[in-house]
């Protein structure tokens, strides 16, 4: 009897650790049915679906079919759909990257389809059908949005992307040799994906924390939960989100500052516009449909990018956002003054360096966070000769491994120290 009783106990505790799982959602969908749906949607994300349910949606849904099942009455679908039937969507089995203004644009289109779905039937029948029919890069990216901002999945877990997209994780060498493995059905079989780089770099003492998937997927998550196209049209506002954007970049700053501490290396110094990059970086990783990441070298002086951006825009952004701190005050896009020297003023800086849509004048103070990275990203290739694909820094989950990612938001931190050392010293209450 006493062992029945334990028996019991141990199933109710087991039971209420996993509340998510064990009850209803609110559109009537069990919440272990949509995790389901979700791992088998981004398993073998290159290959076709798996799963047979997903697999017949992919076939028999018609997006247009019954548009009452959207909230906007079919307006973003059909957007959707017209670009699709018209050719102008990027093909499957291609590089896709966010800092590519058509490949995000595209993201986007298919990210508020979902998001206008009243029910899970409408979300995951879109997410088979356009899995099998948009660039894989571009699906993962909307779907990873939606689930992370939708009200049909807030219980829902997203995988791991060192899971979906583990070529973006791992050095090529030991992708070549897993495979070589399976083809010749070896098992037990241990791979060395050491870091990247050698001794002879002495910033391959920190390789382990920049490199880490842990912090690769943390930087993924900073953005997913506050991207910076983000509408309240989508649903809600999110709430102190350029603080929130300042607040964990400083927070990865300071962690990669101890570990830089704690190695004997010097303290990290911010990326000077005017000066050769030092640090060179070779990912040793390779897209899943195209060439290897590119390289760059030591030592190379930043150059303006050729369809991106020019050097001296980032500067200019820079002075206004200057001028802003030395004034205590922002405009507005009608000349309105808004005052951040308060408790506010760090979570509208945040919305102005992030490049926001919350931002109170995006015409004025530009998109300096979005242009600096992808400056930086293009060094490789600035003239596009030789049709380069982007780099590490322009997918978020690879952007931590380049050292000087944390050098140019060391740059960018530095801006918001530079406010925060305006505002008065806190008091005993």
């Amino acid at each position: 009897m006493k062992l029945l009783v334990i028996l019991a106990l141990v199933a109710l505790t087991g039971a209420s650790a996993w509340p998510n799982f064990m009850s209803d959602e609110p559109d009537g969908v069990p919440a272990h049915q949509k995790q389901h749906d979700v791992n088998y949607a981004f398993y073998k994300i290159f290959e076709p679906l798996r799963d047979n349910n997903l697999a017949e949606k992919a076939v028999s849904f018609n997006p247009l079919g019954d548009v009452s099942m959207y909230k906007d009455g079919g307006v973003a679908v059909r957007h959707l759909m017209d670009e699709f039937t018209n050719g102008r969507l990027l093909e499957k089995k291609h590089w896709a990257v966010a800092t590519n203004k058509r490949h995000l644009e595209e993201a986007i289109m298919l990210f508020e389809v979902f998001m206008q779905c009243r029910d899970w039937n409408c979300v995951a029948s879109n997410g088979a059908y356009f899995r099998e029919r948009v660039n894989e890069e571009e699906f993962i990216y909307a779907a990873y949005h939606a689930i992370k901002h939708s009200p049909l999945t807030q219980h829902v877990v997203l995988p791991a992307m060192y899971e979906v997209k583990p070529h973006h994780f791992t050095k090529t060498q030991v992708i070549e040799e897993a495979y070589e493995a399976k083809e010749m059905k070896l098992r037990n079989i241990i791979f060395q994906n050491n870091f990247t780089g050698t001794p002879n770099d002495i910033e391959q003492r920190v390789a382990y924390y920049r490199e880490d998937v842990g912090v690769g997927t943390h930087h993924l998550m900073i953005h997913l939960e506050n991207p910076f196209w983000w509408k309240d049209t989508y649903g809600y506002h999110i709430d102190r989100k350029g603080e929130n954007f300042f607040y964990a970049y400083h927070q990865l700053l300071n962690r990669y500052e101890a570990e830089r501490i704690s190695n004997y290396l010097p303290p990290l110094q911010e990326l000077k516009l005017d000066e050769p990059l030092k640090e060179g970086f070779t990912p040793q990783t390779t897209y899943k449909f195209g060439p290897p990441f590119p390289v760059r070298n030591d030592d190379i002086h930043l150059h303006d990018v050729d369809r991106i951006g020019r050097i001296h825009e980032v500067v200019h952004m820079e002075d206004r956002i200057h001028d802003a701190i030395a004034h205590g005050y922002v405009e507005d896009e009608q000349g309105n003054k808004i005052n951040i020297d308060n408790d506010h003023g760090i979570d509208i800086l945040g919305d102005i360096i992030q490049s926001s849509m919350y931002s109170p004048n995006r015409k004025y103070y530009g998109n300096l966070t979005t242009l600096a990275y992808t400056l930086l990203d293009h060094q490789t290739d600035p003239k596009n000769k030789y049709d380069t694909p982007p780099g590490v820094l322009a997918h978020l989950e690879t952007l931590p491994r380049d050292p000087a990612a944390w050098r140019l938001h060391k740059r960018i931190d530095n801006i918001f120290r530079e406010h925060i050392d305006t505002l008065p010293p806190y008091t005993k209450e």
